[in-house]
């Protein structure tokens, strides 16, 4: 099924792929687009096992370089302190928790290549 046809931009129709794809793995949505002061949150999502703190790229081509690559140390910082400030106001901090990012690439209007890699490096800097 392709996006709703009121997402227009690139960015957001990353996201809803990649929610979508975790959606079929099992995870729920607990929070999209979640802003903190200038910081957003792309996707909070979770299972019973635990909860993914999501960075989605949305590209038109395919990058060769490894996904982490594709986020700067500036912006792992920003994304751990705004999932600080998320676990702090929801309940879901007793849950271990990763950060992840996703590149999705659409290859057509009802298909896409997605790319997921955890960030091991964001998780570094946080620590509660």
């Amino acid at each position: 099924m392709p996006p709703p046809f009121w997402i227009r931009s690139l960015g957001g129709r990353g996201e809803y792929w990649a929610r979508r794809y975790l959606h079929r793995r099992g995870y729920h949505l607990l929070a999209r687009n979640w802003r903190s002061g200038k910081a957003e949150l792309d996707l909070a999502m979770a299972n019973a096992q635990r909860v993914l703190f999501v960075e989605v790229k949305t590209r038109r081509k395919r990058h060769q370089r490894r996904l982490a690559d594709l986020i700067h140390p500036r912006q792992e910082q920003r994304l751990t302190r705004i999932a600080d400030q998320f676990l702090r106001q929801y309940p879901v901090s007793e849950i271990p928790w990763q950060f992840v990012l996703i590149e999705v690439v659409p290859q057509s209007l009802l298909r896409v290549e997605i790319r997921m890699s955890r960030l091991t490096s964001a998780e570094s800097y946080l620590k509660l």
